[in-house]
C-alpha cells in the first residue's frame, strides 16, 4: 500500500506541474486565435507554428501520458473500491490517452506540414481545417473533447470513491471534472461555445483536484 501511495503522490506531482503548464501556455497560444478568422487563417497560423505552440502540443501530448500514469497509480490505490471494475475503468483511460496522444501530436508533426501543403495548392481549405485543434468545431476539436469525457467517467468514479472515504475535497474536485468535461462534450455536439467551455472547467477543477489529492492522501505518519 506504501508503494502505491508513494507512486500515486510522484505521479500527481509530475501530472500537477504539466497541468499549470497546459493552461499557462493554452492561454497564451489560444490568445492568438480570432473568433472572425477564416479557414485559411487557421491554416495560415497552423502552418508556422511560433514556440507557443509547439510548447503547448509538445507538453500536452506529453501530459496525457502521465495522465495514464497518474490515473493507473489512483486506480491501483482505490483497488478495495474498484475491485473487478478497475481494468474496466482502465480501458476508459487508455482510449483516452490513445485520442489525445493522436489529437495533440498531430498539431505538432504532421499539421504544420500538410497545411503548408494545402496552402500551396489554394485547394480543400474548409476540409483540412477540420484536423486543426484550434479550430472549435473541427474533428479533431472534437475527438480531444470525447477523449476528456472518455476520461470522465473513471474521473467521476475516482471522486465518489474518495469522497466515501473522507477525502472530500479530491472527491469533489474529481466528480466536478468528470461532470463538466461531459457537459463540454455536449457542447461540441451541438455547437455551443458555452457548453465547450466545460472541457477547460474541468481542467481546472482537475488542477485543484491533484492538490488535493497530495494533501488528503497522505500515509498516516506523515499526518503525524
Amino acid at each position: 500500500m506504501e508503494k502505491t501511495q508513494t507512486k500515486l503522490r510522484i505521479s500527481t506531482v509530475f501530472l500537477l506541474f504539466q497541468t499549470i503548464v497546459w493552461l499557462v501556455f493554452t492561454f497564451i497560444s489560444m490568445s492568438q486565435v480570432k473568433s472572425e478568422w477564416t479557414s485559411g487563417d487557421f491554416l495560415r497560423w497552423a502552418s508556422h507554428p511560433d514556440i507557443f505552440f509547439l510548447i503547448n502540443y509538445g507538453n500536452a501530448t506529453l501530459l496525457t501520458l502521465v495522465a495514464v500514469w497518474f490515473f493507473y497509480n489512483l486506480l491501483s490505490y482505490l483497488d478495495f473500491e474498484f475491485g473487478n471494475y478497475k481494468k474496466t475503468c482502465f480501458t476508459f483511460v487508455i482510449l483516452y490517452g490513445a485520442l489525445n496522444v493522436c489529437c495533440y501530436a498531430s498539431q505538432v508533426f504532421l499539421i504544420p506540414s500538410l497545411a503548408q501543403k494545402t496552402l500551396a495548392t489554394a485547394e480543400d481549405f474548409d476540409f483540412m481545417v477540420n484536423f486543426i485543434h484550434a479550430y472549435s468545431f473541427s474533428l479533431v476539436a472534437f475527438a480531444n473533447g470525447l477523449a476528456y469525457a472518455v476520461l470522465g467517467i473513471p474521473s467521476l468514479l475516482a471522486g465518489l470513491s474518495l469522497f466515501g472515504n473522507n477525502k472530500k475535497v479530491s472527491g469533489v474536485l474529481l466528480i466536478m471534472n468528470g461532470v463538466f468535461c461531459l457537459i463540454g462534450l455536449l457542447g461540441f455536439i451541438i455547437k455551443s461555445r458555452y457548453l465547450m467551455l466545460g472541457t477547460m472547467l474541468g481542467g481546472i477543477a482537475f488542477l485543484f483536484s491533484l492538490g488535493a489529492i497530495l494533501i488528503e492522501c497522505k500515509d498516516k505518519r506523515e499526518k503525524a
